[in-house]
């Protein structure tokens, strides 16, 4: 009988087939690679959407503090999405949002919003240089879900440079809680037991579908249509209106307001789309203006805040809404506020060696063509009306 040991356990076999076998058996002692347990990082416990806070946004602020864990929000179709940021020692909350080919929209809506008086999260354009110490700061950070550090694998992070926001606290139009901050100023005032209380109710209800009528208008401006129904095509996306309770009362900014959140614009250059578009702008002012509350765009709004969160603000509430339409029309239409913030944006962003902002040209006169048909609309309607008269 043959003797033909395995060389790495010394065992004999008689015959070569079998210390073949033995080999690929992996029962072979000397052969076993021993397994390594996979050790993953612990999940990080923090409920942003309850216990977090803003934190400033400033240059050199989120650095000095430290990162003590973070969660990735989703984005949409091809979209990174964000990641929330929680800064050491209670210092709040940043949002860090990677570069892309929105992004000088993203930052020009920022500023026109604000600029407009309607409240939405600062933005400051992040150097290349502090991308990258972020992005190198967060794949070393607890997430708070598993896997949540992989997307900044990306290719796309290298050079796409990005943005720091600012964390807002506060309930979408698609919480509950939203219905009863809409309350139609029909229902306090009707109320048996109405007073200081529902006074103040009736006020809230009133400045918030003010500025969600505000808000239309500047969605108009811009093409942002990912958010409310009113002349676009779908249901509406009540995530991205947003109610924030400020503390410091009125008179310095406090009480409610409705933040808008997502903004970015989106030129329509195709001659015919345009058109067809513009055509959309003036049937939405030209209602609004004639307060029709049974008019077709209007129920659209109607129905996608009673969809988002329960609540049917009423007719009075319509009214309501058609006037901060107009009035945030009015303000579109006889100013230049537009050219000036995209001045502002491109040179925010050349400053931080972002991509050149000359493409966006026929972005701006896309803007342009929109506040001008809007204040023609605004013009065409008071001078049907003195015709008649």
């Amino acid at each position: 009988m043959g003797r033909f040991p395995c060389e790495k356990c010394q065992e004999i076999f008689p015959a070569p087939l079998h210390l073949k076998f033995h080999k690929q058996s992996g029962t072979c002692p000397g052969r076993v690679v021993p397994v390594v347990p996979i050790v993953t990082k612990p999940l990080y416990k923090f409920n942003f959407f309850v216990d977090g806070r803003p934190a400033s946004i400033d240059a050199g602020k989120w650095q000095a503090a430290g990162v003590e864990g973070a969660h990735h929000c989703l984005g949409g179709l091809g979209g990174l999405g964000v990641v929330l940021v929680n800064l050491k020692d209670d210092q709040g909350v940043v949002v860090y949002k990677p570069g892309g080919p929105s992004t000088l929209s993203d930052y020009f809506c920022s500023l026109l919003y604000r600029d407009f008086g309607m409240s939405c999260p600062r933005m400051r354009l992040m150097p290349k240089a502090e991308c990258h110490t972020m992005v190198q700061t967060l794949l070393k950070a607890d997430f708070s879900e598993e896997g949540g550090a992989d997307f900044l694998q990306n290719e796309r992070l290298k050079d796409a440079g990005g943005v720091l926001m600012e964390f807002v606290r506060g309930v979408t139009l698609c919480d509950p809680a939203a219905a009863g901050l809409l309350q139609s100023s029909s229902t306090a005032a009707t109320d048996s037991s109405s007073s200081s209380s529902a006074a103040e109710t009736t006020t809230t209800s009133q400045s918030l579908l003010t500025a969600l009528g505000s808000l239309v208008a500047l969605d108009m401006l811009v093409n942002n249509v990912d958010r409310t129904p009113f002349i676009w095509g779908h249901t509406g996306n009540g995530h991205n209106v947003m109610f924030e309770n400020r503390s410091g009362g009125s008179g310095s900014g406090g009480g409610m307001h409705v933040v808008a959140i997502d903004n970015s614009s989106q030129p329509i250059m195709h001659p015919e789309g345009r058109a067809a578009y513009l055509a959309k702008v003036v049937s939405g002012i030209r209602e609004a203006k004639a307060m029709d509350v049974n008019g077709p765009l209007i129920s659209k709004m109607r129905s996608f805040i009673r969809e988002s969160c329960g609540h049917d603000v009423g007719e009075d509430g319509c009214r309501v809404l058609q006037a901060g339409v107009v009035a945030a029309a009015h303000k579109i239409a006889s100013t230049p506020v537009v050219e000036r913030m995209w001045q502002k944006a491109s040179g925010d962003m050349l400053a931080v060696g972002a991509s050149n902002s000359s493409a966006f040209s026929d972005h701006l006169d896309f803007l342009r063509e929109v506040a001008q048909t809007m204040g023609e609309a605004l013009r065409s309607d008071q001078a049907e009306a003195g015709a008649e008269e």
